[in-house]
């Protein structure tokens, strides 16, 4: 199971994820990075499915280089809607679109900070730009993590998602302690993909 989460100011944008992945048998290793690194200015994480993200990743990596230089994320939600549209035909082995959510962010086209959030819902994706948000783990209520992400960012801006997470753990067994963030700044239009 996953939690995975994401925040954006003016000048910079933050998501992070867990490091659980759990197979079907329950077995569970906390070694996997659930986020996703386009460009300097641009990533994403999954939940629901690790082989989600491994497809999407792949799908981006056809990209030449200066192309994913240039994506934005206006162009990753795109690339987003046609790899649903194309999983659903069953032609790769990614497990249950339903379970699917993403967050997304980087650079928008207008130079500055974006965030989304992304979830099947009725058989399609819904989009939401977002400021902040959190894609709770199976088993918790969304509400719930919810108090947990404002609760931790009234009192505790810095390490703010290693600190979510690691209360999401706490709360919730399918959740590792452990994950990655990815933080963009804006001013700089360069990232960095931290493992705590």
């Amino acid at each position: 199971m996953s939690v995975i989460l994401g925040i954006r100011t003016n000048k910079k944008v933050i998501i992070a994820a867990d490091k659980r992945t759990t197979a079907p048998n329950g077995d569970y290793t906390d070694d996997s990075c659930k986020i996703y690194v386009v460009s300097a200015h641009l990533a994403f994480a999954t939940m629901g499915g690790a082989a989600q993200g491994y497809f999407i990743d792949k799908a981006i990596n056809l990209y030449s280089y200066e192309k994913k230089q240039n994506m934005s994320v206006e162009n990753l939600g795109m690339n987003l809607c046609a790899f649903y549209e194309y999983a659903k035909t069953g032609e790769i082995p990614i497990g249950d679109l339903a379970t699917f959510r993403c967050v997304f962010g980087g650079k928008n086209d207008l130079g500055t900070t974006s965030l989304y959030c992304c979830f099947s819902e009725r058989d399609k994706l819904v989009f939401l730009e977002k400021d902040a948000c959190i894609c709770q783990p199976k088993g918790m209520h969304y509400a719930e993590c919810v108090d947990i992400f404002n609760d931790v960012y009234i009192n505790y801006t810095h390490e703010f998602p290693e600190r979510v997470i690691s209360e999401v753990a706490l709360r919730n067994g399918l959740v590792s302690p452990t994950g990655d963030k990815w933080v963009y700044d804006v001013g700089l239009n360069d990232s960095a993909c931290i493992t705590f």
